[in-house]
């Protein structure tokens, strides 16, 4: 049991802006490895549908995601092929992509290739 428990990833999601304003509490709680915070769901909760680089959106995420580097903790977001640095840059070492994006990224840069674009 010992082993299985060290070999388990413990994530917890902050997509709600109540997370987010309890994220010190949040870091407080040991045994927690990724602190992974949805853009998409939490600009919802925030007022913005479907635009995390809302400024208050954006603030609040680059904000958590500083706290967490400062506690020591593990940050984690979604990523794709066009903000990955970006996302990196930021410190965020656990980073989530739809696999089907990456494929189709490269398809369409290669037909835009193909095609002179």
């Amino acid at each position: 049991m010992r082993t299985a428990n060290d070999a388990t990833l413990i994530a917890i999601q902050l997509e709600d802006e109540a997370a987010i304003r309890n994220i010190d509490e949040l870091l407080q709680v040991e045994d927690i490895d990724v602190f992974f915070v949805g853009p998409s769901d939490l600009s919802q909760s925030m007022g913005y549908p479907g635009n995390p680089r809302a400024p208050a959106v954006a603030a609040a995420i680059d904000g958590s995601f500083r706290k967490m580097i400062a506690a020591g903790r593990t940050p984690g977001t979604p990523a794709t092929a066009e903000n990955v640095r970006e996302i990196l840059d930021k410190g965020v070492r656990y980073i989530y992509t739809h696999l089907p994006r990456l494929p189709s990224g490269s398809a369409r840069a290669y037909l835009k290739a193909v095609q002179g674009k």
